[in-house]
């Protein structure tokens, strides 16, 4: 676990006209350096995933492995999920209901202590690549 930083993205504008998000909307995400923390809260057997953008928008989500769970996305729509783990440092969420239904994340811890974020919807994918910050994160939100 830990928090990483954005280093490049791959095809990601194309994987945001894909999900409808709008050009200047596009074109300021692709400006941002966002900040992922990936945390395990053992006591609980909850993960959570929170990502540090910009003032105005923010996100974190918690889950357990395996159960659905409800997402207000940044559309506002309220969406059901899904995370399952495939092996021990890659995540697959994918999105059950809503306009995007079937809309995919794999985030992946690397063996290197990286972190990369593959997003696929209608044949379209694009990648994050993450360097790791540090192995400590601090707790970012409280979803």
């Amino acid at each position: 676990m830990g928090e990483f930083i954005l280093e490049k993205d791959v095809n990601f504008e194309e994987f945001m006209k894909v999900i409808d998000v709008p050009y200047l909307m596009r074109k300021i995400a692709l400006g941002l350096t966002p900040t992922m923390v990936v945390e395990y809260l053992g006591n609980e057997d909850l993960f959570k995933i929170s990502c540090k953008l910009v003032k105005f928008y923010n996100y974190c989500i918690q889950f357990r492995e395996g159960e659905e769970f409800e997402e207000k996305i940044f559309s506002g729509e309220v969406v059901k999920k899904i995370i399952k783990r495939d092996d021990s440092n890659r995540w697959i969420e994918t999105q059950l209901t809503g306009k995007h239904a079937g809309l995919v994340y794999i985030r992946e811890i690397k063996k290197d202590g990286s972190f990369k974020v593959t997003c696929q919807f209608k044949g379209v994918t694009g990648y994050r690549y993450f360097r790791k910050v540090t192995s400590s994160p601090r707790t970012s939100c409280s979803a």
